[in-house]
């Protein structure tokens, strides 16, 4: 009689478990209101079996969520970008944004507490119009600690080689750029749509000073660093300028709605002076402090592949509010007016404080993994006429 009991549980919890599975792994709520579990089986099993069945319905899982279930959530690698923003780029896509902030929101696995990477920028340009061509390096590492959902402490550092023309020819440089800390708070104001909120605070870590009387080389880290500020399109300043403490906060809006991704982002970085030299009397400069920089943009990427691939552009605009360094005094032109020189009772030639730039790109996610590759264009302005520009490489993880 005992064996024959035996078999009879086993058979029928053998066959509540074949429709648990057959239902996705919802288990007794849901696969039970058609046909009622028999009274002895239910009370061992609802605790059992669900941990169980979503191995073998992975594929339905996703789409039928429970409530409470984790959502998208942002890594970012910018740029940034977020995000770079801060898994994949690190620029302001977040974000960036991206390796920081600067731009990029990518759906985590609940328990993820870390994201890092790096954005690479191969970039040229010319330090003044009709100069030779440069190219530089910028390579800018981030990371991201996420102490709670709506808690994040982000870290940023870029280094910058690159050569620059001399007297004696061409001389390879390198340089480290200003180290940046600081939280960020995430607010889930609706269901895909979030509002980060960040405070960085850029130490003066760079090396170089762009107004030093005597040491050239000083003078030229400060300016392969300018140089690499300016291929990224201005977008993060604060990370490359010599003598200067940057206090930089920034606000985003970001929305996953189905296979749209669409962010928009502005901040504000005040550069305080922290060291270096003057300008001399000669080159009719004035140091201001603190240089004030806007910056405003906006990403809407298209997931052609979900969870995979990802097409679209990032777009921002550069406001130099109170620049860091301005002319007190203009020199004669020998020829035309210029905005470095010129002439009694000719206009004077004001320098564009705007620049707008365009940042095309695409994407990728595989697993713990995230990448990105894009093109910085300028547009217009002053970097698009010394032939500024970059192809940008983002690689982070989420771990």
């Amino acid at each position: 009689m005992r064996t024959a009991l035996v078999a009879v549980f086993g058979l029928a919890l053998g066959t509540w478990t074949t429709s648990a599975f057959a239902h996705g792994g919802e288990g007794p709520a849901s696969a039970g209101a058609a046909e009622p579990a028999p009274a002895p089986v239910a009370p061992p099993t609802p605790a059992a079996t669900p941990a169980a069945p979503p191995a073998a319905g992975a594929h339905a899982a996703p789409a039928a969520a429970p409530a409470g279930a984790p959502g998208p959530h942002h890594g970012g690698a910018h740029g940034h970008g977020h995000h770079g923003h801060h898994g994949a780029q690190a620029g302001e896509g977040h974000h960036g944004d991206h390796a920081g902030h600067d731009g990029e929101h990518e759906e985590e696995e609940e328990g993820d507490h870390l994201t890092a990477g790096a954005d690479v920028v191969f970039g040229f340009g010319r330090q003044e119009v009709g100069l030779e061509r440069t190219f530089v390096t910028s390579v800018l590492l981030g990371a991201q600690y996420h102490f709670a959902p709506w808690f994040n402490l982000g870290l940023k550092w870029p280094v910058t080689v690159g050569s620059l023309a001399g007297e004696t020819g061409r001389t390879a440089i390198g340089n480290v750029g200003n180290v940046e800390i600081g939280p960020e708070v995430e607010l889930e104001i609706a269901h895909g749509l979030k509002l980060p909120i960040e405070l960085g605070l850029a130490l003066p870590t760079a090396g170089g000073d762009p107004f030093h009387p005597t040491d050239e080389g000083a003078r030229r880290q400060a300016a392969i660093n300018e140089i690499a500020s300016a291929t990224r399109g201005g977008e993060v300043s604060a990370l490359f300028a010599a003598g200067r403490f940057g206090l930089v906060p920034r606000i985003a809006l970001e929305l996953e709605r189905g296979p749209i991704e669409a962010g928009l982002y502005t901040k504000a970085e005040l550069l305080f002076k922290s060291g270096g030299e003057d300008p001399s009397a000669a080159l009719h400069l004035e140091r201001k402090s603190p240089g004030v920089e806007w910056v405003t943009g906006a990403s809407l990427f298209w997931r052609a592949v979900p969870n995979h691939f990802s097409i679209g552009t990032r777009a921002w605009v550069n406001y130099a509010a109170v620049e860091g360094a301005t002319k007190t005094e203009l020199p004669e032109c020998a020829g035309p007016v210029t905005t470095d020189c010129t002439k009694a009772g000719a206009a004077p030639v004001e320098p564009s404080k705007v620049q707008a730039v365009l940042e095309p790109g695409v994407k990728f996610r595989s697993g713990a993994f995230r990448s990105s590759l894009g093109y910085i264009l300028p547009l217009g302005g002053p970097l698009a006429d010394k032939g500024y520009g970059g192809v940008r490489l983002a690689l982070g993880a989420v771990y």
